[in-house]
């Protein structure tokens, strides 16, 4: 994939090239293994001149949570993860050992930091709350030695590599039974091919809730995210049910589709800005 990219791009494009996705605990306990690419996939990039060292960006890209592969949490606001975590967390740590040093060195390695972030929300959430999923992973770098705050503060970039909301049931076969769940649980959703029996968009009550998270996600995007943890990018998932642009070939049929014209016209305007 590094040979590939270096083949086509330009010497001044910028490339951010993510060595994992959606991993945790294989990070976690391999992460020496995982420093060792990140020399060898920059040299891949910039082989022959073909592309600048700053413009090469490596990145590491995890869940928000499970970052050491333990998660069961009636409530995932920070202040429930810091009354329990730290418990759960010894004792996965003592049983799956993990290998902190090379954790934090990987961090201090990459230029780019990325995480799926699907925000865990509630109907009419504050402003305020969009980032709940990245003091999450705060929480659980920190156990690592890895200060989130520090480390964006030093110049790493931070992007959201996966956000959205899918409106589905865990097992993937439903649609949620209430607002209160689609605003809960935004990483449940239901898979392609569309269906109309398959869309809670149809639910006029879950798509407003769904056209207001991106008019805040947007808001939140222009004011740079933060405060905390400042964005560079956000990706909004586009498969499945979350799929609110219709940018998969299955996202529709003839019986409707997952897309939103207005989100469509939310996320046109906030790009044109940037």
């Amino acid at each position: 994939m590094a040979d590939a990219v270096n083949q086509a791009v330009k010497p001044n494009t910028e490339v951010i090239f993510t060595l994992n996705g959606e991993t945790g605990k294989s990070v976690s306990q391999f992460s020496k293994e995982w420093l060792s690419l990140v020399p060898l996939a920059r040299g891949w990039l910039t082989a022959r001149g073909k592309l600048l060292r700053a413009n090469a960006l490596i990145a590491v890209s995890l869940n928000y949570n499970k970052l050491y592969g333990w998660i069961d949490f009636t409530s995932i606001s920070p202040d429930s993860i810091a009354k329990s975590f730290d418990k759960e967390w010894r004792a996965q740590a003592a049983k799956y050992p993990l290998d902190l040093p090379n954790m934090k060195r990987l961090y201090d390695a990459v230029d780019v930091i990325g995480l799926s972030a699907y925000p865990p929300l509630y109907p009419g959430f504050k402003y305020q709350d969009l980032p709940v999923a990245l003091q999450y992973h705060a929480q659980e770098l920190s156990y690592a030695g890895i200060d989130l705050k520090q480390l964006l503060d030093s110049g790493k970039k931070l992007v959201i590599s996966e956000w959205g909301v899918g409106g589905g049931t865990q097992d993937g076969g439903s649609i949620a039974k209430s607002t209160k769940d689609v605003a809960g649980y935004p990483f449940f959703g239901l898979w392609y091919p569309y269906a109309a029996s398959k869309d809670p968009w149809r639910n006029a009550d879950y798509n407003e809730y769904r056209r207001y998270l991106y008019r805040m996600t947007a808001q939140w995007l222009v004011n740079g995210g933060g405060p905390q943890f400042p964005l560079y990018k956000l990706y909004a998932w586009g498969a499945g049910s979350w799929d609110a642009m219709g940018v998969h070939f299955q996202s529709g049929d003839a019986s409707g589709s997952w897309a939103d014209p207005e989100i469509i016209q939310i996320v046109k305007d906030h790009n044109g800005k940037v």
